[in-house]
């Protein structure tokens, strides 16, 4: 008898520790469970603002071609205005150069035609 009240005895301390144990992974389960929810918030958060760098990654490189060919034809364009000009300083300086003969040579006509 004395046994058996032991055995009970020891059964219900089996049954309480149980009982906790279950009530502690039910309390952990539902720690989790939470924690789950607010680290699926987080990375669905985190997966928006990856899609909105990466949009805004692809406009400004989008940009950046586009404003890079432009750049590119208007340096064209430059250089192109370069030549003309540095062609238009040499026929201006041969100009220079024909005027300042004729005008040593109509100076020299003038002298003669003086003596």
């Amino acid at each position: 008898q004395a046994l058996k009240s032991q055995l009970e005895i020891a059964q219900c301390g089996i049954n309480v520790a149980l009982a906790e144990g279950e009530s502690m992974v039910k309390e952990i389960t539902v720690r989790h469970h939470g924690e789950l929810k607010i680290l699926h918030k987080a990375n669905s958060k985190l997966q928006e603002e990856k899609n909105t760098v990466e949009q805004e990654y692809i406009k400004e490189s989008k940009y950046r071609e586009s404003y890079g060919a432009e750049m590119g034809e208007e340096l064209e364009l430059l250089r192109n205005a370069k030549l003309r000009l540095e062609e238009d300083k040499c026929i201006l300086e041969q100009v220079l150069i024909n005027d300042n003969i004729n005008h040593e040579n109509y100076v020299a006509g003038r002298e003669e035609e003086l003596e």
